[in-house]
């Protein structure tokens, strides 16, 4: 969750709401602090269009019904294009723009917006890697703009008065070494910059910092905004974002065409909004409370939905342009029950007429886990949900995404995949167990997932570690041949390898002919990827292999 503070007293005239910390809750969001004139509230990572004071006051008057859902369009065309160039394809290949007209600015709504593309760049953005904005006094641009990437270039940095090559900026300004790491990698000595620029100066570093000469201070009335990312509908839907923000605040926006290398162009904002079908009989099924489409129609409504079409035992809603985290009718009955107010829910029996019992599974992993807490290990709980540096990279390990269970739309940087190996989780466990007493022996039994003929597929798996000074192979081996032993099944072993395994101290778990897993001695520079400095061994088993 993101953390955003806004003066009260703004809130209010945003929203017309005279106690907003009533209400904030009733959306979903939590408010941190109210005091001194100030409110702080966490935003979910699912509603980055409330980290501005003008989403979030939106979102709280369209729930007390004190504004209605609209439709957004663009006022016209700017005439402004941006030539994107065949160079900057290799390292941040997507751009989109807008011009925004008539606006008003008061210091603290300044620093408002500038805080809103910060904390989106910071946090939808993956620290700017993946998106990041840039702000412009629209009257300080000359002609239209090239969007490309080049080994050299100049600039004169915001809050700088003169003008500095592209190294020098990476190498001594602040915002060039905090984001040192999103532009790509340096091929040999030389690293290619993309940048922005308009008929006689570069405006933008990308993702660093604008120019001084298009600074945007309270004064400013007419803004070019651009939007650069990795992934292209990011870009295009952070651009509608802003594009709907500037319309509720009475601004007028205009589009800017982007011209790719290949001559295909594009108009942006796009402000597109599809439509889906809900029905009152499916929200029923979600609340356990019997609605009808009127009711579906007043819950709609008060969460921001425009309803596009009316028929008996269905509606369909338009999708706001600036929710990019809306896909198809659970989403819609996800805001509806906001909507309809969580207190509003009243509990019932679950009725059933089947008598429980404890699975196959549950009752091998109960005595696996005895067996495991006899042998001195402690069990362990991680999350199921991954990324691929702490899956992966951290291990050394190089990813076959096509085996991957994704996220689709990933709302943040820690949370993209479905794990598919327990050690990694076990291991980071060691290194947050540095301050407890040596040895360290964790265990886990729990889901992993993969992907199989185009089918994600959940398994039973097995893992543990060992940290101490005289951790080895062979302790590894003993106690997987003492606990298989226990459970009545014969184990044996094979020369085997794995990256974060050291060569030669590694092998294959053979249950009747079959590779059921991995054991070995984790590779130091493994262990010093996550400051472990004492020695490691790690065992991990795939049980749904196994027949129990």
């Amino acid at each position: 969750m993101a953390t955003v503070t806004f003066a009260k007293k703004d809130l209010v005239e945003e929203s017309g709401i005279e106690k907003p910390e009533n209400t904030i809750p009733k959306i979903g969001m939590e408010v941190e602090r109210d005091a001194d004139g100030e409110i702080t509230v966490d935003i979910t990572p699912n509603r980055s269009d409330m980290l501005d004071i003008i989403g979030l006051g939106r979102q709280l008057a369209l729930y007390e019904g004190l504004r209605k859902p609209r439709r957004y369009e663009a006022s016209g065309s700017s005439g402004i294009s941006i030539k994107a160039g065949k160079l900057v394809s290799r390292v941040r290949p997507n751009i989109a723009g807008i011009v925004v007209k008539d606006v008003s600015f008061t210091e603290a709504s300044l620093k408002y917006l500038i805080n809103f593309s910060e904390k989106l760049g910071s946090t939808l953005g993956r620290n700017r890697k993946k998106l990041a904005m840039g702000i412009h006094d629209l009257s300080a641009i000359d002609g239209n703009l090239i969007y490309d990437a080049s080994y050299e270039g100049s600039i004169t940095p915001l809050g700088e008065n003169a003008e500095a090559g592209f190294d020098e900026v990476m190498e001594k300004n602040q915002k060039g070494i905090a984001y040192a790491n999103t532009i790509a990698p340096r091929k040999g000595s030389r690293q290619l910059y993309p940048f922005l620029r308009d008929s006689s100066k570069t405006i933008s570093l990308i993702p660093i910092t604008n120019s001084e000469k298009t600074r945007v201070t309270a004064k400013t009335k007419s803004l070019f905004i651009d939007f650069t990312g990795t992934d292209p509908n990011t870009v295009s839907k952070v651009a509608d974002m802003f594009a709907c923000r500037f319309i509720d605040a009475g601004a007028k926006v205009y589009s800017v065409k982007v011209v790719s290398e290949n001559g295909k162009d594009v108009e942006y904002p796009r402000l597109n909004s599809f439509s889906i079908k809900i029905k009152a009989s499916g929200f029923s099924e979600v609340l356990g409370y019997k609605a009808n489409d009127a009711d579906i129609k007043k819950l709609a409504v008060r969460s921001g939905y425009v309803i596009s079409e009316e028929a008996k035992g269905y509606l369909s809603v338009a999708v706001p342009p600036y929710r990019y985290d809306v896909f198809n009718e659970q989403d819609v009955y996800e805001d509806l029950v906001f909507a309809y107010g969580y207190d509003s829910v009243k509990s019932r029996p679950v009725p059933s007429v089947n008598a429980g019992s404890e699975t196959a599974f549950t009752i091998f992993s109960d005595k696996l886990t005895e067996i495991m807490l006899g042998l001195g290990y402690t069990e362990a709980y991680n999350n199921y949900l991954a990324n691929e540096k702490s899956e992966f990279e951290m291990m050394g390990r190089e990813p076959e995404m096509e085996k991957v269970v994704s996220i689709k739309y990933s709302k943040t940087e820690n949370i993209s995949i479905m794990r598919s190996s327990i050690l990694p989780s076990l291991i980071n466990n060691l290194k947050d167990s540095a301050s407890e007493q040596m040895p360290y022996k964790m265990f886990e039994i729990g889901d992993t997932f993969s992907v199989s003929e185009g089918k994600a597929e959940e398994r039973k798996s097995f893992a543990f570690v060992s940290e101490h000074s005289k951790a080895d192979f062979a302790e590894a081996k003993s106690v997987i041949i003492s606990a298989m032993a226990s459970l009545g099944i014969e184990v044996g072993f094979e020369e085997g390898s794995g990256t974060e395994f050291i060569p030669g101290r590694c092998a294959r778990i053979i249950s009747k002919g079959e590779d059921i897993g991995i054991i070995g001695e984790v590779h130091p520079k493994i262990l010093n990827g996550f400051g472990i400095e004492e020695p490691v061994v790690g065992c991990e088993i795939i049980l749904s292999k196994i027949k129990y």
